[in-house]
């Protein structure tokens, strides 16, 4: 059931493999398919992400303020934002479309990072533009030496599938426990929006869940 081999065994998509990197943490794929405006970046056949081609021109992706992923970016002006799960960049490229003034961007597979910049002429050298700080790591080992206040916190379908999501959806993955969500709230400007985008409903009412506790713990 990996996505990676439904997309490649879709014969509508006319999907190949172009990259293939490997990492401690796990096997990355890059996959081009018929659509010249996006790339697949799969981590063990599974998690996927995109990765656009973006030339620095925003009008060009100015589709993507009707996405539902563009509106916590619409809960204040110019947000500073740490995204936690940088993936293949797409959230950097909403983030620059909110014209925040700094992104701090986070990402645990060093192979995804290196499939990125070796794509950097599709991609516009998304993750070394002036306006992007990023970080290879842990994310929540960085939110916790962190000093630094965010107006939005944002995590992104940052979900390994290593579990059954209908049993253990987000049980695995530490960033979603009780004390990350603690920190995030720790590393938010008194406005400022902790946002997460999920599979399914069951992860998202987990998260909310999980939030009210955290909230619960500070007070």
């Amino acid at each position: 059931d990996k996505t990676m081999l439904a997309t490649l065994t879709d014969p509508t998509q006319q999907a190949r493999i172009t990259r293939t990197l490997w990492s401690p943490f796990a096997r990355v794929d890059v996959v081009e398919t018929s659509d010249p405006s996006a790339k697949f970046v799969f981590t063990d056949g599974g998690a996927g992400s995109y990765m656009l081609r973006f030339d620095g021109d925003l009008a060009a992706v100015d589709y993507l303020r009707t996405t539902l992923e563009f509106l916590p970016f619409t809960a204040q002006e110019r947000p500073n934002t740490l995204i936690l799960g940088a993936g293949a960049a797409r959230d950097i490229v909403l983030a620059l479309l909110a014209d925040a003034p700094a992104i701090t961007a986070v990402e645990v597979n060093p192979a995804v990072v290196a499939a990125t910049r070796a794509d950097a002429a599709y991609n516009g050298n998304i993750l070394d533009r002036p306006e992007v700080t990023l970080a290879i790591g842990d994310a929540r080992t960085f939110v916790e030496r962190s000093q630094t206040v965010y107006d939005l916190i944002y995590l992104n379908l940052v979900y390994t599938q290593a579990a059954e999501p209908t049993s253990l959806a987000l049980a695995e993955n530490y960033i979603f426990t009780v004390e990350a969500f603690q920190r995030y709230f720790e590393r938010l400007t008194p406005t400022g929006t902790l946002a997460i985008v999920t599979h399914n409903a069951l992860e998202g009412s987990r998260a909310m869940v999980t939030a009210l506790r955290a909230l619960d713990g500070l007070g």
